[in-house]
């Protein structure tokens, strides 16, 4: 089988999303010759096997149109308070 990256996803996304575990991220690893820490870009082909899946979380992804993205972002996409600096981006009086 084959999973397209999506923005912010990581190895750990894709086996949670099309094997329902993480015990298989290092297989995948492996399998695609990357480190389990890898960045991976948008539109790379990931190949997976489908041994042991847990059909159940599968589901759960598929029936509520999740695809997990829990990669790095750059401080540019982030908001909120821990990424925001006193006095330029709010203002303390």
């Amino acid at each position: 089988m084959q999973s397209i990256v999506k923005n912010n996803q990581c190895l750990l996304d894709i086996a949670l999303q099309t094997i329902g575990s993480k015990e298989q991220v290092m297989q995948i690893a492996v399998q695609n010759e990357n480190s389990i820490t890898d960045d991976l870009f948008i539109g790379q082909k990931i190949e997976h096997g489908q041994v042991n899946l847990n059909n159940r979380v599968i589901a759960h992804f598929i029936k509520n149109g999740i695809s997990p993205a829990t990669g790095n972002t750059t401080a540019d996409d982030q908001e909120g308070i821990g990424v925001w600096n006193i006095q330029i981006d709010f203002k303390v009086s």
